[in-house]
């Protein structure tokens, strides 16, 4: 949230999901993600839920 026009995620992050969800996300050369709408949406919808 600290950067809400991202749209990429960093290689660390994508690693972290990856592994959690046990699914590999479709990566570029440096091994980062794109971030679709729907999953702009879904993150900011989480972290308002948790803001209250």
């Amino acid at each position: 949230m600290d950067n809400p026009g991202c749209q990429i995620l960093p290689r660390t992050i994508t690693a972290v999901i990856s592994k959690e969800t046990g699914e590999n996300l479709p990566t570029g050369l440096h091994g980062e993600a794109p971030i679709s709408r729907e999953d702009q949406d879904f993150i900011r919808s989480k972290v308002n839920e948790r803001n209250g």
